[in-house]
């Protein structure tokens, strides 16, 4: 039985990358949807902080999120923001027993 995994990615952009940064995120974002076992992949900016940005993701399994991990859009955005973001992820699976 597969079990549905949570991403949560919060991409701080660097002094001067924000737009850079926040244009490669909204490609992936289009892109990334598309793919296999993609339940959500949404973008989300700080109000409070228009340097960071959360992408919130949803994927039916730990197979499809390794195949997104070596996908072409995985890379592009890794390429795109390398250098201009610092990135903090945090990959979740549901409390068993947790009312949701």
């Amino acid at each position: 039985m597969s079990q549905v995994i949570t991403v949560t990615a919060l991409i701080t952009a660097k002094a001067g990358e924000e737009q850079a940064v926040a244009e490669a995120l909204k490609i992936a974002e289009r892109e990334v949807q598309e793919e296999p076992g993609c339940e959500a992949y949404i973008l989300h900016q700080n109000l409070a902080n228009a340097s960071q940005f959360l992408m919130l993701e949803r994927w039916t399994s730990a197979q499809h999120l390794a195949e997104h991990e070596q996908s072409p859009a995985f890379k592009k955005l890794g390429a795109a923001i390398g250098g201009r973001a610092d990135i903090e992820v945090i990959k979740s699976v549901p409390v068993a027993g947790a009312d949701h």
